[in-house]
């Protein structure tokens, strides 16, 4: 039994690393790269976009859905060892979705409107970058969230270990 518990709490370890990187990503492009954008032109903005966003995709997505798989192992190790933990972990996972959620039904829209390569009203490109911006604020929030709840079942874990040692 120790060993499946010394599992979950790798797993969640791990799960809290990730969403900890996810989440602080996200703030760092909501804190730093946003901000710039909106400092550009509109049409330099959206040749920046067209050029470079494709790097942020390639960062972000293999963190989210590192993310996900990890906070899934936990969730379902939490369930499957009927941890206490388990709310805690489900509230990561859950949290977790919800970005993807959001990433999916509306920030990829945003970014497919931008990345269309077709030319853009200043008008459309502002509308965009503010609905992204929205967007993207609400999965920061979910992603801080996501981590409390990591970092809250991996130290539930860890006590009810000790406790039963």
């Amino acid at each position: 039994m120790v060993y499946k518990q010394d599992l979950a709490i790798l797993s969640t370890a791990l799960s809290s690393l990730v969403s900890g990187l996810f989440a602080g990503a996200m703030l760092l492009i909501a804190l730093a790269i946003v901000p710039y954008w909106q400092s550009l032109d509109p049409q330099v903005f959206h040749n920046w976009f067209l050029l470079h966003a494709h790097h942020l995709g390639d960062a972000m997505v293999p963190l989210l859905m590192a993310s996900v798989s990890l906070s899934a192992v936990t969730f379902a190790l939490a369930f499957r060892l009927k941890r206490k933990s388990r709310l805690l972990s489900a509230g990561a996972f859950f949290s977790l979705m919800a970005i993807l959620v959001i990433y999916m039904i509306a920030n990829r829209p945003v970014n497919s409107v931008l990345l269309n390569g077709e030319s853009l009203s200043a008008i459309t490109i502002r509308n965009s970058l503010a609905a992204w911006r929205f967007w993207h604020w609400v999965r920061v929030l979910f992603g801080v969230v996501s981590f409390g709840f990591s970092i809250a079942t991996l130290t539930s874990l860890s006590v009810e270990t000790e406790l039963k040692r």
